[in-house]
């Protein structure tokens, strides 16, 4: 005698799916093997739909939180979804302080060629650019 076939909840997949169960999850809850449930064409069509409306959810909700202001709402969208990340801000200010320093540099130098060149303020100014520009320097900026 064969056994009885498990009936399975469609409309209860849906629902847990939504709110992201894993299908182990949902088997659990149904009483019924993720084999078998994996077997089911139903189930897997209501289980991807209903995975896939939890997430557009989420989105929304994350969207809204990210409209009314929510800096860390911000922060995270923007590293999910354009690639953001904070090593990019460092580099971005580490950039622009070596261009500060650069300039300065290069605004000294053109000072003493409007003055006038010595031995001594070559040095001077050497020294400078070797030890304010020159360690913060890659050195492949070199090559």
């Amino acid at each position: 005698m064969a056994r009885p076939k498990k009936v399975i909840d469609y409309e209860v997949v849906e629902k847990l799916a939504n709110i992201q169960c894993t299908q182990e999850e949902i088997a659990n809850f149904l009483g019924i093997s993720v084999r078998t449930l994996k077997r089911d064409e139903e189930f897997c069509r209501l289980y991807k739909k209903g995975m896939e409306n939890g997430r557009m959810s989420l989105r929304r909700w994350q969207f809204e939180k990210a409209k009314k202001g929510n800096t860390s709402m911000l922060i995270w969208l923007g590293r999910q979804y354009l690639g953001q990340s904070e090593e990019t801000k460092s580099r971005e200010k580490m950039q622009e302080a070596q261009t500060k320093r650069i300039n300065a540099e290069t605004n000294k130098i053109e000072s003493n060629m409007a003055s006038g060149f010595d031995a001594s303020s070559i040095n001077d100014l050497n020294k400078s650019v070797l030890e304010n520009v020159a360690p913060t320097r890659d050195l492949e900026d070199f090559e």
